[in-house]
């Protein structure tokens, strides 16, 4: 493990582990993908956001933080909302998990990850 003092004190570590957005997905009790669906990890807030939703199969977009309501707002547009769920502090004290973004006021936190499955209907 490599551990690391950081410049304001903190003392980090590297811990080789389960990626953020497959424990979002198992907090969540869902698949990432299914079948020949593709998977796409993005940013959130850096954006591109019309182009990333674009893609086609599932997404999972970190980092929403204060973007998070241009994001729900963009998911709504498209009709997507129904498809995508949020996980703020997976795993950690305040964990919070959204299923319905319609409802979400608020900004997020930096370690908010929205997953949105492809709709196969």
């Amino acid at each position: 493990m490599l551990r690391r003092v950081q410049a304001r004190g903190y003392t980090t570590a590297l811990v080789p582990g389960v990626p953020s957005f497959c424990a979002a997905a198992a907090a969540l009790g869902r698949a990432l993908c299914e079948d020949d669906e593709s998977l796409h990890i993005l940013p959130a807030s850096h954006g591109g956001l019309e182009e990333a939703l674009d893609l086609p199969g599932s997404r999972v977009l970190m980092k929403a933080g204060r973007s998070i309501g241009a994001v729900r707002d963009a998911l709504a547009a498209r009709g997507e909302l129904a498809q995508a769920a949020l996980v703020e502090r997976c795993g950690m004290a305040g964990e919070r998990i959204v299923t319905d973004l319609a409802t979400l006021d608020d900004s997020t936190g930096y370690f908010a990850t929205i997953l949105v499955k492809e709709d196969r209907t």
